[in-house]
């Protein structure tokens, strides 16, 4: 029952749940045991499973099955970029983790965008920027479905209301990403967040703005502020990779402080301007 064997429990339950699923298709029965299984292996140990044939996914209810597998690749992502940065030691990791806490108080664009890509990438998104004039500031994109695409408006000082040509920017960017970003397919979803501490509740700018994520600038600063705390004591943990154990623990964690792409995308959602 200890946590040092979640990840042959989990192993087990995997391994039991194929046993069960290809009985159930040679037999014709129900593929309930499968699902038992397959729902234990996912609980205990982060295992994601899609059996092949005309049965649904067995360990997910439709829908939240994408979510898990994008939650599951950032996860993957986040694991082997901790392994590169190292460790035995920690010098990689908090020279990285400075920089991003920095960047992330300037008020000057390129070092806030830059530590806005920063912890994009560090989570396992593919985060990248381009500096062309009227392009997005960072896009978070995972696998070929999820993209936020942000548009950082920093003042130095906070009050002054956001600009029209501004608002109508940023609720462009969604359809400049389908039109420039390939990797993305026909059917992903894009969600445009605008990141700034100035004020957006004119109702000029509410027109423009519908459909945009709003993030206020010191509750960006307060997530990514917990998401590093939540990494950092996750990589103290991490002994190396394919713990699956780990893997579990660290989606646990991280959807704790909105921070996998399914539970940063239902936050960004709650953040909408509606009609």
């Amino acid at each position: 029952g200890g946590a040092d064997l979640k990840g042959y429990r989990g192993m087990w339950h995997y391994l039991a749940g194929c046993a069960a699923f290809l009985q159930a298709e040679e037999s014709g029965t129900d593929f309930n045991k499968a699902d038992e299984h397959f729902r234990k292996a996912r609980s205990i140990a982060g295992v994601r499973v899609q059996p092949v044939g005309t049965h649904e996914p067995a360990n997910d209810d439709g829908p939240t099955s994408n979510a898990d597998q994008l939650d599951l690749a950032a996860i993957q992502g986040l694991e082997a970029n901790l392994v590169e940065l190292g460790l035995t030691s920690s010098k990689k990791f908090s020279a990285l983790e400075k920089e991003i806490r920095e960047g992330l108080l300037q008020d000057e664009a390129k070092k806030f965008e830059a530590a806005q890509v920063s912890i994009g990438q560090l989570l396992g998104f593919n985060a990248q920027n381009s500096e062309d004039q009227g392009d997005p500031d960072p896009r978070w994109i995972i696998e070929d479905a999820l993209c936020f695409v942000f548009e950082d408006h920093v003042k130095g000082t906070e009050g002054g209301s956001l600009s029209l040509e501004k608002a109508r920017q940023v609720a462009s960017h969604p359809k400049w990403v389908r039109a420039n970003v390939a990797a993305l397919n026909e059917e992903a979803e894009v969600i445009a967040v605008l990141v700034t501490n100035a004020d957006t509740t004119s109702s000029k700018c509410q027109t423009h703005l519908e459909g945009v994520a709003i993030w206020p600038l010191d509750d960006f600063r307060s997530w990514a502020n917990d998401v590093m705390k939540t990494v950092r004591g996750l990589r103290t943990k991490l002994t190396g990779q394919g713990d699956l154990a780990w893997r579990a623990e660290a989606i646990t964690a991280l959807e704790g402080v909105h921070a996998t792409p399914s539970t940063l995308r239902s936050l960004l959602k709650s953040m909408i301007v509606e009609a």
